[in-house]
């Protein structure tokens, strides 16, 4: 090989590692944001209370993970008593069209996502 082509190849060999790593960075920067701010953030979606006074409210939180984005769970606390908990989903999208619907006739909670009763609770 002549020097020129030698020099050549040095040279694209250089800038594809310059650009490889600056995409990794790239990358790398990209992730740690999404871990530290996550796509929606966390916390309480919705309470009810009864008439015969048992609290329920619906949490999402934001599991750090693409495939399993959000954990949805109902906290339940009748009066005078410890909160529970009770598993809604946990491979769930961010739940932005949701009801927590009382129905004071049934003494019944009803969890309404997207149109769909995903849950019933008799307090």
């Amino acid at each position: 090989m002549s020097g020129s082509k030698t020099k050549r190849l040095r040279w694209i060999g250089v800038v594809l590692v310059g650009a490889s790593v600056i995409a990794l960075a790239t990358l790398y920067v990209f992730r740690e944001w999404i871990l530290a701010h996550g796509p929606g953030g966390d916390g309480v979606l919705g309470r009810v209370t009864t008439s015969s006074g048992c609290e329920v409210v619906l949490s999402q939180r934001w599991n750090l993970q693409p495939f399993e984005p959000y954990t949805v769970a109902l906290w339940l606390r009748e009066p005078g008593e410890a909160w529970g908990w009770c598993y809604v989903g946990h491979e769930e999208h961010r739940w932005t069209e949701f009801a927590l619907e009382y129905d004071a006739e049934l003494e019944q909670v009803r969890l309404v996502n997207d149109g769909v009763l995903r849950g019933r609770l008799e307090c």
